[in-house]
Formats: structure tokens, C-alpha cells, sequence
């Protein structure tokens, strides 16, 4: 089962990061997928095959971890599912689906010069008011579980009994 995080840059160009059976994605230069931005821990969360499903367990990141827009302590993972680290959103493909995957409208591509020169599509009517983006709620203190030896690679992680 291949799977594969897909971001966007703000200049519109998209990075796919193929993953093993499991990776760490955080700060710190050891990490199998390394955001260096102070928003992001330095082990923030670990995306892994759990019996033959895709999963994701946030590793007690300061900012928390989201799937589709909710703070997940552990979320199994969907193809088209948005994954979001920090400031940075990836879409989750596994298998090939979605097949078509639209830029995520984040803090970083909205400060971008690529987003300063996006035009409405064919035919669409022109918005009568630019919106602004909209600040990310400010996550609410939840007690953090015991997580015990989390394992950075190699066969099932079993992170869900």
C-alpha cells in the first residue's frame, strides 16, 4: 500500500514526500520529514501503516496535530484527507486517490506572491469582496496520554489495538 504526503509551496509548485512504513515528521534534522519553523515540534507527529491502514499519532507537539481541520491525539488516515503540522497542510494519497489534488489555501500560500496574482476562473463571477484569511483557532490544553516506545521504522506500529 503506497502512500505519499503532498504540499504545496507558496510560488503554486507541489513536493511529494513518499512514505515508508513509518516516518516522523517534525523539526529536527533527524526526522524523516523536517519542517524547520518554530511552529513545528521536533518530533510532532509519526504517520505510520497499522495493519495494513495508514495512521497518524501526535508525539505531545506543542501546537497539536490536525486531520481535516480537528486536533487528533490519533486518526486513522484517508486518500484526500488534509494532514496539518504547524503551518503546513498535506494532502494524504494513498494508492494513487485522489487523483486530481488542489493546492490548500494555508497561511503560507496566502502570504505568497502566487496568491497575489490568482484569477477568478473562466466564466466565474468576480468576488465582490476579497476574503481575508481567517487566524487558526488557538488550540485548547488537553491532557496529554502516556505514550509509550513509539518505533521510527519497521513493520506494524500498532499504534491502534
Amino acid at each position: 500500500m503506497e502512500a505519499k504526503l503532498v504540499m504545496f509551496k507558496a510560488d503554486g509548485r507541489k513536493r511529494e514526500f513518499l512514505l515508508p512504513s513509518s516516518a516522523v515528521i517534525g523539526r529536527e534534522t533527524a526526522c524523516r520529514i523536517r519542517i524547520p519553523l518554530s511552529a513545528v515540534s521536533r518530533r510532532h507527529c509519526l504517520v505510520a501503516l497499522d495493519n495494513g491502514r495508514w495512521a497518524v499519532q501526535d508525539l505531545r507537539s506543542t501546537n497539536g496535530t490536525f486531520v481535516n481541520h480537528e486536533r487528533v491525539t490519533r486518526a486513522w488516515l484517508q486518500p484526500g484527507d488534509i494532514l496539518t503540522v504547524g503551518p503546513v497542510h498535506f494532502v494524504v494519497v494513498i494508492d494513487g486517490m485522489p487523483e486530481i489534488i488542489q493546492p490548500i489555501r494555508s497561511v503560507l500560500l496566502d502570504a505568497g506572491p502566487a496568491a497575489d496574482r490568482a484569477e477568478p476562473a473562466a466564466g466565474a463571477e468576480p468576488a465582490r469582496e476579497e476574503a481575508k484569511p481567517r487566524p487558526m483557532p488557538r488550540p485548547q490544553p488537553q491532557p496529554r496520554p502516556e505514550v509509550g516506545e513509539i518505533p521510527d521504522a519497521g513493520g506494524s506500529s500498532n499504534l491502534f489495538p
